[in-house]
């Protein structure tokens, strides 16, 4: 059971949804990125992972998760809120 976890994406998003609550950036990072590897793709992973790194003030993977969901879905909504939450920090140069 432990071997399919780790090996299922949606595993490490639930890891996402709980360290990001308890403001743990890095172990939100460290889960999607394991999620990532398991599934290319995913919009959903790459909002995140930009978020996170915004969160955990790091401006150059943040920009380059939300250059990757602008990529995957264009059309979405939140991929403006997030730049300008991005923008407004001044983290994307």
């Amino acid at each position: 059971m432990e071997r399919w976890q780790t090996q299922n994406p949606y595993y490490w998003l639930g890891l996402r949804l709980e360290a990001l609550q308890k403001e743990q950036y890095a172990k939100a990072i460290y889960a999607l990125q394991r999620s990532e590897a398991l599934a290319v793709g995913f919009a959903e992973i790459h909002r995140y992972l930009a978020f996170a790194y915004w969160r955990d003030q790091q401006p150059k993977p943040a920009k380059e998760q939300l250059a990757l969901l602008t990529a995957l879905d264009h059309l979405d909504p939140g991929v403006s809120v997030l730049q300008k939450k991005i923008s407004a920090t001044n983290l994307v140069q």
